[in-house]
C-alpha cells in the first residue's frame, strides 16, 4: 500500500487529498460561522446565512446534515446551549 493511503476503521480507503478537503470544509465553515458569532448573530441568524452551502451538495450526504453540522460549530463558540 502506498504510503500516502490510510484505511479509516469504517469507510472506503482515502488519501491525503480527500481528507484535506475535508479539514478544508470544517474549517472554512468554521471560520464563517466565528465571524457571524462575532458579530453578535444568533444561532437561528447563523442558520439563516447557510455558512456551509458552497459545500453542502458534496457533504450534505454524510452523518450529520448541514443544521446540526452549524449548530454544533456555533454552540462550540459559545456559550449557548
Amino acid at each position: 500500500m502506498d504510503a500516502g493511503w490510510r484505511v479509516a476503521r469504517v469507510g472506503r480507503a482515502a488519501n491525503r487529498r480527500p481528507a484535506a478537503t475535508s479539514v478544508k470544509y470544517v474549517f472554512n465553515v468554521r471560520d464563517r460561522v466565528r465571524a457571524m458569532v462575532e458579530e453578535g448573530r444568533s444561532l437561528n441568524e447563523v442558520l439563516a446565512a447557510d455558512p456551509s452551502a458552497a459545500y453542502d451538495a458534496e457533504y450534505r450526504q454524510g452523518f450529520i446534515d448541514p443544521e446540526r453540522f452549524v449548530t454544533s460549530i456555533y454552540r462550540s463558540l459559545t456559550t449557548e446551549s
